[in-house]
């Protein structure tokens, strides 16, 4: 009977936290609710981010207090995200992808992931996708020999992204640009 009970309370340690985040319910400017929004989640240690539609809504963690709601300037949709220790990457519908760092707030870079037949392709269909490799798969992707850099592989935070096509797949892996390495300065944070 003891081994019972003692494995019944591993499995309760083991069961998963639950938790509940709130979410707006409306679209921005306007006042109907009867629409489904397009969701997804994305958590580190620190932080939460759902994207609703247009808008990516990031939470601290554990305590799950909204910190700062993050839409594109023009009010382009929001195609993919993902959320990696303080890096967040959001792939907007202009084709540009925005890189923030969660734990200050700053804008790190800004790059254009997409040409213009790319982004005419995709004002009709979701299907971007966007990934922050971990760390260890970002030493491991940087071994390369034709590296023609000194850099540390630590240093070299990378993105990946993929573009589905009727006619065939696009993979591309991105090395985020330092703010010294960008044509252009950013003067903006995440706002509150």
């Amino acid at each position: 009977m003891s081994s019972s009970s003692s494995a019944h309370s591993r499995w309760e340690e083991e069961q998963p936290r639950r938790f509940s985040v709130p979410l707006p319910t409306t679209r921005p400017g306007t006042d109907y609710t009867d629409h489904v929004p397009a969701l997804k989640l994305k958590c580190s240690h620190t932080h939460c981010a759902v994207k609703v539609d247009d808008a990516v809504f990031l939470y601290s963690l554990p305590d799950f207090v909204l910190q700062r709601t993050i839409r594109h300037p023009s009010g382009d949709r929001i195609y993919d995200l993902d959320l990696h220790n303080s890096l967040l990457a959001v792939v907007f519908r202009d084709g540009t992808l925005h890189i923030w760092d969660v734990s200050d707030g700053q804008r790190r870079s800004i790059i254009q992931v997409m040409i213009d037949a790319e982004i005419d392709y995709f004002r009709l269909r979701d299907i971007q996708f966007i990934t922050v490799p971990s760390l260890e798969q970002a030493r491991v992707s940087s071994r390369s020999s034709s590296k023609k850099d000194n850099r540390a592989p630590a240093e070299d935070l990378m993105l990946v992204s993929w573009i589905f096509f009727l006619t065939g797949h696009r993979c591309r892996v991105w090395r985020v640009p330092s703010l010294d390495e960008q044509d252009r300065a950013f003067n903006d944070t995440l706002k509150k």
